[in-house]
């Protein structure tokens, strides 16, 4: 928790800094050769010391020049040791959890994932390639990656295939983009005549937004290897495939649905009708958030629906956390 705080005032300052800089070209100047310093004098030194320095050294060589002076300059020299070392756990942190692009290797690293127990979440052979590829089916909850829940802006980009074996009427590759959570995200049902359907998953319900369908004029074909990318910064969402490319705007709003009135699943046209018509009302309600500002990448393959996925890569945009 501390170390996300820590992250985010220094990302806001760090804004801050670099807006001061364009705004003279003087200060422009100053500020890249500064920046340049660091990267190329400081940064270097910082993690070969970081990476290969003996603590036992550091601390015992400071024990012994604490000892040997007065009272004054025993508490500074101490008070400057704990600046020194909590600097040095802050940077190893960064270090180590700072990057901007993952590229998702699904054979080595199945345990970055998190899945609906009981799915059909499997790694499999790929028949024409033999590489091993992600299988999801029978998953009513997203499968999504167990770390990225702060990101706000990325690149996602990945391949599907939708196997011949699958039924006409469950034919579809589902990807997930701003997960919270397993109940807690935006996913998009893609179909091989080329509609694409947008839902949003609160508290495990499915909203479907009908009204706000993408018909791509390419169908998507069956059994071939389909490149997807995805550009998601602020409420829009860029979905590109097979040369064409069409807008997404993600909505927020907050939904209050009568008790009786909630369905495993409805449409966002129905939800909000039935926020408005019982606005003023004593009708016990729920709350629904639509409210998706951040969240990491996934895939959904509900019942019947099968679909395989590979080359899974997210490039990190600015800003990446809030």
């Amino acid at each position: 928790m501390y170390l996300n705080w820590l992250q985010n005032i220094l990302g806001q300052y760090l804004n801050k800094v670099i807006l001061w800089a364009k705004d003279d070209k003087k200060r422009l100047v100053f500020f890249l050769f500064f920046a340049v310093f660091i990267y190329v004098v400081v940064v270097p030194k910082l993690i070969q010391v970081l990476t290969n320095y003996n603590y036992w050294d550091f601390v015992l060589t400071a024990s012994t020049f604490i000892y040997n002076n007065s009272i004054t300059k025993q508490f500074v020299s101490t008070l400057f040791i704990i600046v020194v070392i909590l600097i040095i756990i802050v940077l190893r942190f960064f270090l180590k959890n700072y990057k901007r692009v993952f590229e998702i290797n699904i054979e080595k690293q199945p345990e970055l994932w998190s899945y609906y127990v009981g799915s059909g979440w499997s790694i499999v052979e790929d028949e024409e390639s033999w590489n091993k590829v992600l299988k999801l089916t029978n998953s009513p909850y997203p499968a999504i990656l167990k770390f990225g829940n702060e990101w706000l802006n990325y690149h996602l980009s990945f391949q599907a295939k939708i196997p011949p074996t699958v039924k006409k009427e469950n034919q579809n590759f589902t990807f997930v983009i701003r997960a919270k959570d397993k109940g807690n995200a935006v996913f998009f049902q893609c179909k091989p005549d080329g509609t694409i359907t947008p839902h949003f998953i609160t508290n495990g319900l499915v909203i479907v937004d009908e009204t706000n369908k993408i018909k791509f004029l390419a169908e998507f074909p069956i059994n071939k290897w389909i490149p997807i990318k995805v550009s998601v910064k602020g409420d829009e969402v860029n979905i590109s495939m097979l040369g064409v490319s069409a807008i997404y705007k993600i909505p927020s709003t907050r939904l209050a649905i009568p008790s009786s009135e909630i369905k495993g699943v409805m449409t966002l046209e129905c939800a909000n009708t039935l926020t408005k018509q019982n606005d003023n009302s004593a009708t016990s309600k729920l709350a629904f958030d639509l409210d998706y500002e951040k969240g990491t990448i996934g895939f959904r393959e509900y019942g019947e629906e099968v679909a395989l996925f590979r080359k899974i890569r997210i490039e990190l945009l600015q800003p990446i956390y809030r």
